[in-house]
């Protein structure tokens, strides 16, 4: 599993970031989360092949983070062509409702028929009816049903087939946004070394236990999956849209081997960042050491932090490299982040940054 970011920048574009985007990259699948303007050509110099992009997940309808969509499905569509892929494969896209709308408006107005199918899910429970683009009726529109929890809050079920799950839940922002929770769980294998304790040895025994079956020994010793199996394993990814309040999220995103939060402002423009609903550093360091997050990563950087930064420097008669203040400003936002997180464990994304998430054991088996 690997996070692969094509945009770290708010707003606008900056000479070294573009607007939001960021790849999540498995071996089921490769999934992009956001389309600023621009991702595409993101995409083509970080060598990834656009059919091979098989779910979209949109925060909220800002055109930071949507106005690439409709060209980069059109890519997709002729990615598929290119390389005699099938077009009946789904493509899956999630956000906010008015995104069907949006797409629809973009490629009915741009004449721009799609020969793949396309789904969208809204999340909400007043999403339009099923509505199509082409002759081929590809291009529908699926309302998803919100999930309240007992203990209070609610989030909304993606999917889940067993192996991975996708969840969901609103921020605070000042139209409606959304946090994703990526969660994959793995297989678990028979350890061989605590098989021997046992004095089982590779065979057919070992396929039953890895199905969750018991096996009785020759000598009539009962093995349980648990005596010998690996800890199972697990890797939960968090990712945010824009926000100036995440709890929402905080049940469903708990202990998140990797958290993506925006950090558009440093901690001296929290008035600011509240007005505008986006966080300081020390507002996504807080709620990383509050979900028990292992590694928090930055991003959505205000444009002031690559240049007015310069300019404020300038007029105070000091001189220096750009790109190393900018460095500096990046620095003190992670430093901040560090201080509220109370780990060291921060890292601020850049443009074509990829970043490996490790797989974490969520139980420990005892020995037989």
């Amino acid at each position: 599993m690997e996070l692969l970011f094509l945009g770290t920048s708010s707003g606008t574009p900056t000479l070294s970031r573009n607007v939001s985007g960021l790849l999540l990259r498995m071996k089921r699948g490769t999934w992009l989360f956001d389309c600023g303007e621009g991702t595409q050509h993101r995409l083509l110099q970080a060598r990834v092949i656009p059919s091979s992009i098989s779910k979209i997940f949109i925060s909220h309808m800002h055109g930071d983070h949507i106005f690439g969509l409709p060209g980069l499905l059109l890519s997709i569509m002729d990615s598929r062509d290119e390389l005699g892929l099938s077009k009946d494969a789904p493509l899956h896209i999630y956000g906010p409702k008015g995104l069907g709308q949006y797409i629809w408006a973009n490629l009915s107005m741009s004449a721009s028929g799609l020969t793949i199918p396309v789904t969208i899910h809204e999340l909400g429970h007043d999403a339009p009816g099923a509505f199509s683009l082409d002759s081929h009726g590809r291009f529908q529109v699926r309302p998803v049903l919100r999930i309240d929890s007992p203990g209070g809050g609610f989030h909304w079920d993606l999917f889940d087939d067993e192996r991975i799950s996708a969840k969901t839940s609103l921020l605070k922002h000042r139209v409606p946004c959304f946090g994703y929770v990526v969660e994959e769980t793995y297989e678990r294998k028979v350890d061989p070394l605590r098989a021997r304790g046992w004095g089982l040895e590779p065979g057919p025994m070992f396929a039953k236990l890895e199905r969750g079956e018991t096996v009785r020994l020759p000598n009539g010793t009962v093995v349980r999956p648990d005596d010998v199996l690996e800890a199972p394993t697990q890797r939960k990814v968090c990712i945010l849209g824009d926000t100036c309040d995440s709890s929402n999220l905080a049940t469903v995103a708990q202990n998140a081997d990797v958290l993506v939060h925006e950090a558009t402002f440093e901690n001296k423009y929290e008035d600011k960042a509240l007005v505008s609903t986006h966080s300081t550093a020390g507002m996504a360091g807080a709620f990383a050491r509050d979900i028990g997050a292992k590694l928090l990563i930055l991003t959505h950087f205000s444009k002031r932090y690559e240049s007015l930064e310069v300019r404020e420097r300038s007029l105070d008669g000091e001189s220096g490299d750009a790109s190393s203040l900018s460095s500096q400003a990046i620095r003190r936002l992670v430093t901040q982040a560090m201080s509220t997180f109370r780990s060291n464990k921060v890292i601020a994304a850049e443009d074509f940054k990829r970043i490996q998430v490790p797989r974490s054991v969520r139980i420990e088996v005892g020995e037989p």
